[in-house]
């Protein structure tokens, strides 16, 4: 990971587990919630921007895999 998808672009040495699942839910919430200037996208859609995030190394993976997981569910 190289600290893009993170505030203050942090690498993963500076991130702890809270710090990622925060910012990996906040960017699945931001996807996927209605706004006034654009409808939310459907899990699918999200969960595959996410892992693009993920392949560029902008976020972890094991935390996009537990969302993934949690929110496939609903």
């Amino acid at each position: 990971m190289d600290g893009t998808g993170y505030p203050f672009g942090r690498s993963a040495a500076e991130l702890n587990t809270q710090e990622r699942i925060m910012a990996c839910v906040d960017i699945y919430q931001a996807l996927t919630e209605s706004r006034p200037y654009k409808q939310g996208m459907t899990h699918e859609k999200a969960s595959g921007i996410l892992w693009d995030m993920v392949k560029k190394g902008w976020i972890d993976g094991d935390i996009v895999r537990e969302v993934d997981s949690c929110f496939a569910a609903i």
